[in-house]
């Protein structure tokens, strides 16, 4: 067990995906009409759905196997016999308890249609990420797994995202064939941040993985290679096009007939040898997804070490563990284990409560996570933790010295 310095940070949607503002309120139930009770012996009302009577296991099952969109836009809309069910739902009312901001995202984003209530509590309840079992506050809405800042950071292949008209473009396939077979996703207009640059959706995008793209054009063309071949000569046939009705134009004097348009395959984005988006849409795919923990029906986005963040904030330059100690969130039970090992968090060259890092102003280093910070020791122990650096002090740790070697 250690003792230490640690923060929540106040805004840990700031480098994905945001709720818009007009959604950020719970809306009211709407009203329904209560239906009239069925007295003993009468015929029952031919109108009433007959699901209600089935027994509640029978009809939970079915609910938990239903995406929610489908939930969300037809069960709960059938009467108030279906609406209070389905609002009593344990499962439903857990997670849009805890997090009602990600039901909302996953509703505009179109991704509540493509997974179920089952699978959605599963990861509701599982506290890692599937990358690198690490602690993972955030969804990856296209697969719909949890992951870390710094998984979302190193751009994993599996990961990968792009517009479906360049993934079209590219792979030789349609829009219209990617969008009626793989999952599209349609993020809102938001603002999130990759690395240091801020970026923005204009909420006209549409995103498809990749890696599905890609798996739809194999089956379409056979193997990767003929399918390669029929982009590379969809694209070529394209500019041999344009560039004879270019000529034309300029053969007319310019003014015979409008000037042809430049075709959109000239503007699609290439991929690289790896095959990967160039433009860092998975930060525009993911939400923040709270852990909730059925032993003590609580949920949490987890802690930052106050030590490892004000060592390497600032930092853009360096080896990955450092920038993975910055960026790395833990979950109550894990922030004492750390702060037990962890050489950063004796190094505390700013008041507490006030983080300053390498650049203090959050303007002009939006790395800076801003969050007040806690003290964190034993518990059922009055914890004096500047006495505890003191000694460390006395005993001969040199944090210049660690710091200069940071540096260079």
């Amino acid at each position: 067990m250690g003792r230490g310095y640690a923060y929540r940070w106040e805004n840990p949607d700031d480098p994905v995906l945001k709720v818009p503002d007009h959604l950020s309120k719970t809306p009211r139930p709407p009203v329904f009409t209560i239906p009239k009770p069925i007295l003993d012996g009468a015929a029952p009302d031919p109108t009433l759905p007959r699901v209600p009577r089935l027994p509640v296991p029978v009809v939970s099952k079915v609910l938990l196997s239903l995406d929610l969109d489908t939930i969300n836009k037809s069960i709960k809309l059938l009467n108030s016999h279906f609406y209070c069910f389905v609002e009593r739902l344990f499962e439903y009312r857990k997670l849009k308890t805890h997090a009602y901001s990600t039901l909302q995202i996953m509703r505009v984003t179109g991704a509540a249609q493509h997974i179920t209530l089952f699978d959605l509590f599963n990861e509701f309840m599982f506290p890692f990420c599937h990358h690198c079992l690490d602690f993972a506050p955030y969804l990856f809405l296209p697969l719909f797994q949890r992951i870390c800042l710094n998984c979302l950071k190193r751009r994993r292949p599996d990961c990968d995202l792009d517009l479906i008209f360049n993934a079209a473009a590219n792979y030789g396939l349609s829009e219209d064939d990617l969008e009626r077979n793989v999952p599209i996703l349609r993020p809102p207009h938001c603002l999130y941040r990759v690395g240091k640059e801020e970026m923005y959706t204009t909420g006209d995008e549409k995103l498809t993985l990749l890696m599905d793209a890609e798996e739809l054009g194999i089956k379409r063309f056979g193997n990767l290679q003929t399918m390669l071949d029929h982009a590379h000569e969809s694209r070529s046939t394209g500019l041999a096009r344009y560039k004879a009705a270019l000529a034309e134009w300029e053969k007319g004097g310019r003014l015979a007939f409008e000037k042809p348009g430049i075709p959109p395959f000239l503007t699609v984005t290439p991929y690289d040898d790896e095959g990967k988006s160039t433009e860092g849409w998975e930060f525009a795919a993911t939400a923040v997804f709270p852990y909730w923990n059925p032993h003590t029906n609580r949920s949490q986005t987890g802690v930052h070490c106050s030590g490892c963040t004000n060592a390497f904030e600032g930092v853009t330059v360096g080896l990955d563990d450092w920038i993975d100690a910055m960026h790395r969130v833990y979950m109550w039970d894990e922030i004492s284990s750390h702060l037990s090992r962890c050489e950063w968090r004796k190094f505390v060259n700013y008041q507490f409560g006030q983080r300053m890092g390498h650049a203090a102003d959050p303007n002009t280093n939006p790395d800076i996570k801003k969050g007040l910070d806690f003290e964190v020791g034993f518990e059922g122990e009055d914890t004096d933790v500047e006495a505890e650096l003191d000694d460390d002090m006395d005993a001969g740790v040199d944090f210049d010295t660690v710091l200069d070697e940071f540096a260079r």
